[in-house]
């Protein structure tokens, strides 16, 4: 698997359609045809698909995205999954309302 760098980032040209450059363990480049770089991170967990923008590559380095992917990757392996019961939501909504 091809790794982005920096010289691929910087010779990524637009074209008519949105396309997307990958790092590899879900890091991914996306170019706009506009000529907007945005790095993103994509998983998935308990069959679900989760997106996460990081950031305009011209602000955040390769180096930093990849350190970002990384700290969100383990924090998603390391959360349990957590399960909303109405109830739950109710008895909060009810306790604010309570208060105010």
């Amino acid at each position: 698997m091809a790794l982005l760098s920096y010289q691929k980032i910087k010779n990524a040209k637009a074209r008519q359609k949105e396309y997307t450059l990958s790092d590899g363990s879900g890091l991914y480049l996306r170019i706009l045809p506009s000529g907007k770089k945005t790095f993103f991170f994509q998983n998935v967990k308990d069959g679900k698909k989760t997106k996460k923008q990081i950031g305009d590559a011209s602000l955040i380095s390769l180096e930093n995205a990849r350190k970002i992917a990384f700290d969100l990757r383990y924090n998603q392996a390391t959360q349990p999954l957590k399960k909303t019961l109405f109830k739950d939501v109710a008895k909060d909504f009810l306790a604010h309302k309570e208060r105010v």
